[in-house]
C-alpha cells in the first residue's frame, strides 16, 4: 500500500505539471503491470464532466496513463459545448471544470430566478444559468415537431454554472438540484456538487442526497455501500450483516453516516458535519444504482423522485 501511494503521488505530480505519466519510473515499474491486467491499450477517453468527480478523473489518468478529457453539452447542442484541453490536467482536478467553450460556439451566464439568486456579480466567480449560441445549437430535435426555443440565437440550458478565472466553466448543477436551504451557510444548496464531494468516500459506490424542503433542518442520503469496505469493517468490529438485507442492520447505516460526515469535513462541508446525527437520515440499498431498480435514469444520473419515495417524508 505504501509503495502504491508513493507511486500514485508522483504520478499525480506529473499530471499537475501537464504531463501524462506514461513514461515515468513509477509508471514503468508499477502501474504498467496494473494496466496490463485490466487492459493496457486505452489512450484517450472523453468523459461526462459534470457527473464525474475530480478524483475519478485523476484516478483514470494516473492508472491508465491516458488522456481523459471532460466534456459538457446537451441534446440541443449536438452533445457538446465545452471540452477540456489536452495538457490542462491540473485545473480539472483543482476546480472540477468542464473545459472552455468550443471554437464554434459562445457561452454566457444569465441571472437566475430571484428564488435561486445566482448573478454575474456573485463572488468569487460569476454564476448563473448557462446559455449557448452557435452553429452546433439545433433548431429542432430528432422526431420532435416542436422547435427549440431560442432568444436571439441563444439557447438557455437547464444547468447553472460559474466561469472561472482561466476561462473554463464549472457546472454547479441542474435547475432541479440547486435549491434554497436553511442547512447551507450561504442559503443555497448545490446538491450535485455536494454529491460529488461525498462520492469521494471509499465507503460508498453510489449516493443521492435528498432535501425535502428549503426550510427543513434534516437531510437524507440514499447510498449503496462499497462491499469490500463494509466487509472489512464488519470483520474488524465482529459485526454481522447481509448485503441483500442491508436495511435491517442499523450499525451499517451508522457506519456509512460516520464516513460520509468525515468526508464532508475533508471537503470543507463543515455545516453538514455540524448537523445533529438524528437529522442525517442514511438509507442503504443492497444494489448499485441502476435503471432496473429505479435509482438511476437511462443517462446515468440519479433518479431523485425514486430516492425521495424510498426515504419518505423527512421530519423538520
Amino acid at each position: 500500500y505504501k509503495i502504491f501511494m508513493a507511486g500514485y503521488r508522483r504520478v499525480v505530480d506529473s499530471l499537475m505539471r501537464g504531463m501524462t505519466p506514461k513514461w515515468s519510473f513509477w509508471d514503468f515499474t508499477y502501474f504498467r503491470h496494473y494496466r496490463n491486467v485490466i487492459g493496457g491499450k486505452l489512450r484517450l477517453m472523453f468523459i461526462d464532466g459534470p457527473s464525474t468527480p475530480s478524483k475519478s478523473i485523476e484516478w483514470l489518468r494516473a492508472l491508465h496513463g491516458a488522456r481523459v478529457i471532460p466534456l459538457f453539452g446537451s441534446d440541443q447542442t449536438t452533445a457538446i459545448v465545452t471540452a477540456g484541453a489536452f495538457y490542462d490536467y491540473a485545473s480539472a482536478i483543482d476546480t472540477h471544470n468542464v473545459g472552455a467553450p468550443l471554437a464554434c460556439n459562445e457561452i454566457k451566464l444569465v441571472d437566475s430566478d430571484p428564488e435561486v439568486g445566482l448573478t454575474a456579480n456573485d463572488k468569487p466567480y460569476p454564476r448563473g444559468a448557462i446559455a449557448v449560441r452557435g452553429p452546433n445549437v439545433a433548431t429542432r430535435l430528432w422526431n420532435s415537431e416542436k422547435p427549440v426555443e431560442l432568444n436571439d440565437g441563444w439557447l438557455e440550458l437547464p444547468f447553472y454554472g460559474e466561469i472561472l478565472p482561466n476561462g473554463t466553466i464549472d457546472v454547479i448543477g441542474t435547475r432541479q438540484t440547486v435549491t434554497k436551504s436553511v442547512l447551507s451557510p450561504t442559503g443555497l444548496l448545490l446538491v450535485e456538487r455536494l454529491e460529488r464531494a461525498l462520492s469521494s468516500s471509499r465507503a460508498v459506490t453510489d449516493l443521492c442526497v435528498v432535501v425535502s424542503d428549503p426550510a427543513s433542518k434534516s437531510i437524507a442520503i440514499v447510498a449503496h455501500p462499497r462491499p469490500m469496505e463494509l466487509f472489512a469493517t464488519a470483520k474488524k468490529l465482529k459485526k454481522e450483516y447481509k448485503m441483500k438485507q442491508i436495511e435491517n442492520y442499523p450499525w451499517c447505516a451508522n457506519y456509512i453516516r460516520e464516513k460520509l460526515v468525515q468526508t464532508a469535513k475533508d471537503n470543507h462541508y463543515e455545516w453538514l458535519a455540524n448537523i445533529p446525527v438524528e437529522n442525517i437520515n442514511v438509507k442503504l440499498v443492497s444494489e448499485p444504482f441502476s435503471v432496473a431498480n429505479g435509482l438511476a435514469k437511462p443517462d446515468g444520473s440519479n433518479n431523485r423522485e425514486s430516492a425521495k419515495k424510498l426515504i419518505g417524508s423527512l421530519s423538520k
